[in-house]
């Protein structure tokens, strides 16, 4: 059985793997300067090496995938991510899986789809907040360019006479009744990204995410 003792021998290292993990910070932020050494202040150890940081990084990827049951993986970067609908367009959105102070997003468990709502700044902070994941993302600049986000739109809408807008597929989740995008559909997908995909449904978004990389300028 994997444990985090088994995955990173060095003390140190499990200690800044849990005081990373306690703040949220992702394996990308473990390699900046400034978080490194605030780690090292929160541990109060300064026995701190290069291998140190090296075994960190893959205990801290294991610990996040732990602690929030995410099996996803950034296609940029490689991050642990989590998929969620935005309330505010529709959209499905990849977030940083554990919770951060600097947090603006509070999630809402609707069936087996999970609701992201941006936390107004005038606003309390919740007690769990999460951040995007374009916000950690040292790619997000490329992936953004790429329209990564238009790809994985949750529900893609037409604008009605009457100026509303509506899902654009008759197809309906069967988690949670909800019409799904077209895209999906047309990639022979039957339910929203954060419903709990099938292994033939993931396979089949794998190729929608090369089929686009390999159509991008």
């Amino acid at each position: 059985m994997t444990t985090l003792k088994t995955l990173v021998p060095g003390e140190v290292s499990r200690m800044l793997v849990e005081a990373a993990a306690d703040r949220g910070v992702t394996v990308n932020e473990l390699r900046d300067k400034q978080i490194r050494a605030l780690l090292v202040d929160a541990i109060g150890d300064r026995r701190v090496t290069s291998t140190s940081w090296s075994q960190a990084e893959k205990g801290l990827d294991w610990i996040t995938r732990q602690r929030s049951g995410v099996r996803d993986s950034c296609k940029a970067c490689g991050a642990p991510v989590q998929w969620v609908e935005s309330v505010k367009n529709d959209k499905a959105m990849p977030i940083d899986p554990l919770p951060h102070p600097n947090g603006n997003l509070r999630l809402e468990r609707r069936g087996r789809g999970i609701l992201a709502h941006v936390v107004p700044k005038s606003a309390p902070r919740p007690e769990r907040a999460y951040r995007t994941h374009f916000a950690t993302c040292p790619s997000a600049g490329q992936m953004r360019r790429r329209g990564h986000l238009q790809l994985v739109a949750g529900r893609p809408a037409k604008a009605g006479p009457d100026g509303r807008r509506f899902p654009d597929s008759t197809v309906r989740c069967p988690a949670d009744g909800a019409p799904v995008a077209q895209v999906l559909v047309d990639a022979g997908i039957r339910r929203h990204l954060g419903c709990g995909l099938t292994p033939e449904e993931e396979q089949l978004l794998e190729q929608m995410h090369s089929l686009h990389q390999e159509g991008s300028p």
